[in-house]
């Protein structure tokens, strides 16, 4: 009997799979590849009247890409610490004052911005910025599971049509992974005044907020899938669940069971199988 609550990954039966089950790992993915292209996507609603407050967001958000970048690539070529700091500071700051008289100048192109103000156009090239460098921030990793072992649907989309297997991971791990629930329906859209809360202010609800519109939402006709998702770095990471159990898919061949079984032979905690 299945009686903890579980969460679950139909994967078809390959290297991959075989590699993640004896090395304990859990494949991290880039959102810019998933199925669904809208996954993690978002618009900007400009809720703002004035400019000022959109010019100082884009500031800071240009800043602390950019001071990271120049940081990691002076750490590596070894410069003194305190050098490289107060040289990032003078480099970002310089860098964006030419990106703000850029974005002004490009305001007063009436060919390209023929019905908009000077400042309506700069707004519009503000927020396209800004959405870059948010969706950069939020450049996570994501894996994702169901709550569901016996979804047809799922079987045929993910697990090769019932010739895989469904991985069953349990939370019961230290320290417990946060394992968050996706969110379905509701607006792609985030008002500009939000990300000004969230990262101007640094209000925790607005960053909480922020976290579950950009990589925990999804479109309502996904439901199905029941699913929750782990956030983390990209790409394969040693997996913070514990592996519990192996469903095999109804098609599965006693070839690709036998290979499962061998791959998790001598494991200190016991997998079921079903």
């Amino acid at each position: 009997m299945k009686n903890e609550k579980l969460y679950y990954r139909y994967r078809a039966f390959n290297t991959l799979t075989v590699e993640s089950l004896c090395n304990d790992t859990i494949y991290f993915a880039n959102p810019e590849k998933f199925n669904d292209p809208l996954d993690c996507s978002f618009t900007i609603k400009c809720d703002l009247d004035g400019i000022d407050k959109i010019r100082e967001l884009y500031s800071f958000l240009f800043c602390r890409r950019r001071k990271e970048e120049i940081l990691r690539n002076l750490k590596n070529a070894k410069v003194n610490s305190e050098r490289a700091q107060e040289f990032a500071n003078k480099r970002t700051n310089f860098e964006v004052s030419e990106k703000l008289e850029e974005f002004a100048y490009f305001a007063t192109d009436t060919d390209s911005y023929p019905s908009l103000t000077a400042e309506q156009a700069e707004k519009f090239i503000l927020q396209s910025q800004i959405e870059y460098e948010i969706k950069k921030h939020y450049s996570r990793g994501v894996a994702c599971f169901s709550s569901s072992y016996s979804s047809p649907v799922l079987w045929s989309h993910y697990g090769d049509e019932h010739k895989g297997i469904c991985i069953g991971y349990s939370v019961n791990r230290k320290p417990t992974p946060i394992m968050q629930s996706v969110n379905y329906g509701g607006p792609r859209s985030i008002n500009m005044s939000t990300l000004i809360n969230a990262f101007l202010y640094n209000s925790e609800q607005a960053l909480s907020g922020l976290e579950e519109d950009i990589l925990l939402r999804k479109a309502k006709g996904w439901s199905y899938e029941k699913e929750s998702r782990l956030i983390d770095q990209l790409g394969n990471q040693k997996s913070p669940l514990l592996l519990t159990e192996i469903t095999f898919g109804l098609r599965c061949s006693d070839a690709v069971k036998h290979t499962i079984f061998k791959a998790l032979e001598g494991r200190e905690q016991k997998v079921n199988n079903y």
